[in-house]
C-alpha cells in the first residue's frame, strides 16, 4: 500500500520511495502535523499552531475610559470659559471702563476717553470733541492735581451696569472726596459710561 504525503513524499508501509522531500513537519491530511524524517513518516505528531486572538474588551474599556476623561476635561474647560466670560461681563468690563475714564483724564488721552464713554455721556458733559475734552483735562496738565479712585462695588443686570467708587481730588492744598456712581451700558463686547453722579462727603 502506498501513502503520499502532502509534499509529494511517498512511502509504502514504513519504506521510503526515495523522496527528496526534506525532513520537517508537514500536514499529514488528518488535521495534524506529522514529522517527515526525509525518508519515512514518524509517529511524532502535533496540532498546528493557531494564532491566539487577543481579547477585544480591554481595548473597548480603554477607549471608554479615554472618552470619559476627555469628556470630563472638556466639561471643566467649558465651565471655566463660562465662568471667565461671566466674570468678564459682570466685573472686569464695567470696572475697566470706569478706570479707563479716570486714567484718560490723568493722561489727557482723548482716545481712551472716547473708548470709555458713550456719545450720550459726551453730549451731557460737553466733551464731544477732543478739544473739549482736553480743556476739561487740562487741570491735570501741570501735574499738581491728584485724583485717586477706588472701586467699591459693581452691579450688572443684562446690558446695564452700575459701578460705585470712592474718589478724592486734591489741588492747591484743598482735598475733596466723593462717592461717585457710574451708569454703564454694554456696547458690543465693551462697556461705556452713560452717566455719572457724585455725592461729595
Amino acid at each position: 500500500m502506498t501513502d503520499t504525503d502532502s509534499n509529494g513524499a511517498q512511502s509504502t508501509g514504513s519504506q521510503s520511495t526515495g523522496s527528496t522531500t526534506p525532513a520537517g513537519w508537514y500536514d499529514d491530511g488528518s488535521g495534524l502535523h506529522r514529522y517527515w524524517d526525509g525518508a519515512d513518516w514518524t509517529e511524532h505528531t502535533h496540532a498546528p499552531d493557531v494564532p491566539r486572538k487577543r481579547p477585544v474588551w480591554p481595548w473597548i474599556l480603554a477607549g471608554s475610559a479615554l472618552l470619559t476623561i476627555f469628556a470630563v476635561i472638556g466639561g471643566f474647560v467649558l465651565f471655566g470659559l463660562a465662568i471667565a466670560s461671566t466674570i468678564g461681563a459682570t466685573t472686569v468690563g464695567p470696572t475697566t471702563a470706569v478706570e479707563l475714564h479716570h486714567q484718560a483724564y490723568l493722561d489727557q488721552d482723548c482716545d481712551a476717553f472716547m473708548a470709555a464713554t458713550s456719545s450720550q455721556f459726551r453730549i451731557l458733559t460737553s466733551t464731544q470733541t477732543c478739544e473739549e475734552f482736553d480743556e476739561l483735562a487740562s487741570a491735570f496738565a501741570d501735574g499738581s492735581a491728584e485724583w485717586d479712585l477706588s472701586v467699591t462695588s459693581t452691579n450688572v443686570s443684562g446690558d446695564n451696569a452700575v459701578v460705585v467708587t470712592d474718589e478724592t481730588f486734591s489741588r492747591d492744598g484743598e482735598t475733596y472726596s466723593a462717592t461717585t456712581t457710574y451708569e454703564l451700558i454694554r456696547s458690543g463686547d465693551v462697556w461705556k459710561i452713560v452717566t455719572l453722579s457724585a455725592d461729595q462727603g
